[in-house]
């Protein structure tokens, strides 16, 4: 992990990590329940005998269900370890689901990282989704490459992205509902996108006038293609976990997307193409739609 000398610079970052988690704890707060359990960079246990009417979440924790959750039981950058009862389903985004003992999971066990464990005599009801071979990595190979700015910036973009979420829910949802269709057109439309920048700012540059307008450019286009990905983060969290659709589900699935787009950047060459793919197709959607101005609420 990187040791940062200047005290400033680690004050800065600490305000900014706080006010982040708080945003993420808030938008969890606002689209689930009173029964659910959240916890930031700590541990959920629920214990023998206890019963909880909504999710058990734990961003930068494990989560250990040894009595009853009504909702779904989710880690991210830990564990999900199941000995009681999980009415929804059990997902670890770089962790592994364990099912031991009397455990019974209705929904899905989905492992991203670290793949499901299940004992015999344990119930999975739902699919069970192993990833850790096919992403290839666990979590003890990639934690020498999460150093504070990483976690700072998975924390930061989450946050951010929470906030359009907030302001402008109906067209992150329409966009939603469209990030894998029209990949063809949409891929095309991002690339000319991406091509037609830079020449955009050159022709701006001739004069004086146009000298002024280019910071603004960029800035509109660096946050169009970040609103971009919002709902194409969201489109794969709900592929990973499709099993979870409560009232956070969105939120949950807007973090799974964040951790595997970022995931992806580790990964040479292949992740880093992918990952590009995203981007571009991406930002060919928020164009083609118009933010998802265009289409009509499907979800």
């Amino acid at each position: 992990m990187i040791l940062y000398k200047n005290k400033s610079v680690v004050a800065v970052m600490l305000i900014v990590l706080l006010t982040a988690a708080s945003l993420i704890v808030t938008g969890f707060a606002l689209g689930g329940g009173n029964g659910d359990k959240i916890t930031f960079f700590g541990n959920v246990h629920i214990r023998q005998g206890e019963n909880i009417n909504g999710s058990a979440v734990a961003i930068f924790g494990s989560v250990t269900v040894d009595g009853g959750v009504a909702g779904d039981a989710v880690a991210i950058f830990g564990d999900v370890n199941i000995k009681g009862a999980v009415n929804g389903s059990a997902v670890a985004v770089l962790g592994t689901v364990r099912a031991k003992g009397n455990a019974i999971i209705n929904g899905d066990a989905v492992g991203v990282g670290g793949g499901v464990f299940q004992e015999k005599g344990t119930v999975v009801r739902g699919e069970v989704a192993d990833a850790n071979i096919s992403l290839g990595f666990n979590r003890q190979s990639l934690l020498p490459l999460v150093t504070l700015a990483s976690i700072f910036w998975v924390i930061m973009t989450y946050g951010l992205s929470w906030l359009v979420l907030l302001i402008i829910p109906e067209r992150i949802n329409n966009m939603v509902s469209q990030s894998f269709e029209n990949l063809g057109r949409r891929f095309g439309i991002g690339t000319l996108s991406y091509i037609l920048c830079p020449i955009i700012v050159v022709a701006l540059a001739i004069t004086i006038v146009g000298i002024l307008v280019i910071p603004f450019f960029v800035i509109v286009f660096s946050i169009v293609a970040f609103i971009s990905m919002i709902p194409m983060k969201i489109a794969i969290g709900r592929r990973i976990a499709s099993g979870i659709q409560n009232r956070n589900s969105i939120y949950i699935h807007l973090l799974i997307g964040v951790v595997i787009v970022y995931l992806l950047k580790l990964i040479p060459v292949i992740g880093w193409l992918v990952y590009a793919f995203l981007s571009i197709v991406a930002l060919g959607m928020a164009v083609d739609t118009r933010l998802g101005g265009s289409l009509k609420n499907n979800i």
